[in-house]
């Protein structure tokens, strides 16, 4: 394990790779509101969870852009 300058965390991909024994992966859900995306990650994590890997859902949803009001 090495420390990275310039990078606040103290595992590199690769150590945490190791140290999991499991492969990094992002799955990224996109589409309109409502449609079901947090329902399906939710469903992806616990499936993930079953079979032994060590999951991080994350889940933001951007404000809305509006037109400035004059």
């Amino acid at each position: 394990m090495e420390f990275q300058p310039g990078n606040n965390l103290s595992f590199s991909r690769s150590d945490r790779e190791r140290l999991l024994n499991q492969r990094s992966r992002v799955i990224w859900l996109s589409g309109l509101s409502g449609s079901g995306k947090t329902t399906i990650a939710c469903n992806i994590e616990l499936e993930l969870n079953k079979q032994g890997y060590i999951s991080c859902l994350l889940d933001y949803v951007l404000p809305a852009i509006r037109p400035k009001q004059q």
